[in-house]
């Protein structure tokens, strides 16, 4: 064993390696061979394109071929920002952190998204809370 690890030394300092037997070569260039026989999409004599191949369009390009004019006012377009509503419930972002909130305050009806913010929500005063409500655009005015 180590006669064999020293002589594997030093065929590595010399940089003599090991020759393949021939047998071991055939075979690898017919494995070589069969995979490229068989990856078709590897056309050798493809050059990439030339000429005038397929042209690619910008938005403006494809809504001016749409032909909007001719759908009804009511039809969601490419141009029309009027789409039927959404089917999902509408996602609640918390207050304080803008998070997706999980919980509400029951007093405050603030909307928080840790646990770790209720003492905070909590500890704030009435008009900060209608602020915080304002923003939101549910705050109730009270006369």
């Amino acid at each position: 064993q180590r006669q064999r690890d020293r002589e594997t030394e030093m065929r590595e300092k010399s940089g003599k390696r090991k020759k393949i037997p021939d047998g071991v070569m055939e075979i690898l260039t017919l494995r070589a061979s069969i995979l490229d026989s068989r990856l078709t999409f590897k056309n050798k004599r493809w050059r990439g394109f030339q000429g005038k191949g397929k042209t690619w369009k910008n938005v403006r390009q494809i809504l001016a071929q749409e032909n909007l004019h001719e759908y009804p006012p009511d039809v969601a377009t490419y141009s029309s920002i009027s789409a039927p509503p959404s089917l999902l419930p509408r996602k609640k972002y918390c207050d304080i952190s803008g998070f997706e909130a999980k919980y509400t305050d029951p007093r405050t009806r603030l909307q928080y998204a840790s646990a770790l913010l209720h003492p905070y929500i909590r500890s704030l005063t009435q008009e900060a809370v209608q602020k915080f409500l304002a923003v939101r655009g549910a705050n109730t005015v009270l006369k």
